[in-house]
């Protein structure tokens, strides 16, 4: 050091080398840089490989900082499987009196990266044929009650196939409520209104298992 204070290039450099082996990048540049300065003609494929190394250490912790973030921040992240059994919902009478096409199987996911707040999809299939199908995204807000119990209000958009109409665009409202139970296993019950742009209101109730991975 007291030489590379001195103005020996080659002690320059040297420190710079000690300091990159340490993980002190910033300080390790500073030494390379003044050595460039102080005349050090081969130095500059060290200055290319510590900027390089500085790169990926701020990517790294703009990584790591985002994870963290998102890591303090979660809510509620998780899925559901389960039912709508449209013979028993409003304004459903389009649907076929026959026995295939009863009931929905819907596949909700649902993601929270900010306090109190999640995004997520519905996909159903509204018949065995998967003839009629619909898909929704949606967001909204949800209020952890207790490590057990939690209420969420959504709105969506989407399209679907309804028997054998064309496409159908879809605006969705509902209220539900997610139970969690032993490890992270959900029963979620849900009440929603859809819009079909074509075919108009149907309400909807949905019940469902699923898992949450947390909240």
């Amino acid at each position: 050091m007291k030489s590379a204070e001195n103005g020996n290039v080659k002690a320059m450099r040297n420190a710079g080398i000690c300091y990159e082996d340490n993980g002190e990048f910033f300080t390790a540049e500073e030494w390379y840089n003044k050595a460039k300065k102080s005349g050090y003609k081969d130095i500059q494929k060290d200055i290319d490989r510590i900027e390089k190394k500085i790169k990926e250490a701020q990517e790294a912790r703009k990584k790591n900082d985002f994870q963290d973030f998102l890591n303090t921040q979660i809510k509620r992240t998780g899925f559901s499987i389960g039912l709508v059994d449209f013979r028993y919902c409003r304004n459903a009478e389009f649907f076929p009196d026959n026995g295939f096409f009863i009931g929905a199987w819907p596949c909700m996911a649902y993601w929270g990266p900010f306090p109190n707040f999640f995004i997520g999809a519905s996909l159903e299939w509204l018949s065995l044929i998967p003839k009629s199908s619909s898909f929704v995204g949606f967001l909204g807000p949800n209020y952890t009650i207790s490590d057990f119990v939690n209420l969420y209000v959504l709105g969506g958009y989407g399209y679907g196939v309804m028997w054998e109409t064309d496409n159908a665009q879809i605006i969705r409202a509902g209220i539900g409520a997610d139970f969690v139970g032993w490890s992270g296993f959900t029963f979620t019950a849900e009440y929603s209104l859809d819009f079909y742009f074509d075919l108009g209101f149907i309400d909807r109730f949905f019940v469902g298992l699923g898992y949450t991975f947390s909240r």
